[in-house]
């Protein structure tokens, strides 16, 4: 079983790419995004609490619900609040990412490919053992043209989210592997198909 742990950039791709590779491995592998694991996370009691406790109920509406998009604009724009939430939730992703693991490779049959999609693996220190980073990596033009364009974030918005990561020069060189994608469907594919073929052939040495 082959462990990647594919990261990137705001906007860069991680999923689309996760998603064509999981589609060229076929029934060969799995994956685990950590993105969907804080969305869980983010509805339990407990964590809910935590929010309210810290937060305050300012970023819950009259229905005792949590409204994520204020409580996204505050992490944002402070980076204490930002890593207060990050210690509240950063220890369930990597539990939960752990638990996959060990539940795969404890098959009769594990997958052939394990792909875990982390957003902030360098930030902060996801400490999941893996086989190989893959960062997926784009200008910051099309960066920016995706943000404002498919997700409708404002400048300052944008500028918030993108302060709070690191450098994507700084993540393309702590990584083993880079995937650009300011290009098509079909190039991304081709990436995969390359990024496959070089896996295959480091399992077979």
């Amino acid at each position: 079983m082959f462990v990647l742990a594919v990261t990137g950039g705001v906007a860069s791709g991680k999923s689309l790419f996760a998603e064509v590779f999981a589609e060229l491995t076929g029934g060969a592998s799995e994956r685990f995004d950590c993105d969907g694991a804080v969305h869980s996370l983010l509805a339990e009691p407990d964590i809910l609490d935590e929010i309210r406790k810290y937060f305050g109920s300012e970023v819950f509406d009259e229905g005792g619900e949590l409204n994520r998009g204020l409580l996204r604009d505050r992490v944002f724009a402070s980076e204490e609040d930002r890593k207060k939430l990050e210690s509240l939730l950063h220890p369930g992703v990597l539990q939960q990412a752990e638990l996959v693991m060990k539940v795969a490779a404890g098959r009769d049959e594990p997958p052939d490919y394990l792909l875990f999609e982390v957003p902030l693996l360098y930030e902060v220190d996801f400490s999941l053992q893996r086989d190989t980073d893959v960062v997926v990596a784009t200008s910051p033009e099309v960066q920016l043209k995706r943000l404002r364009e498919d997700r409708g974030l404002d400048d300052e918005v944008i500028e918030q989210i993108i302060k709070s990561q690191l450098p994507m020069v700084e993540k393309i060189s702590r990584a083993q592997q880079v995937i650009w994608n300011d290009g098509c469907r079909e190039e991304l594919v081709e990436q995969a198909h390359l990024l496959k073929v070089w896996i295959d052939k480091k399992v077979g040495e």
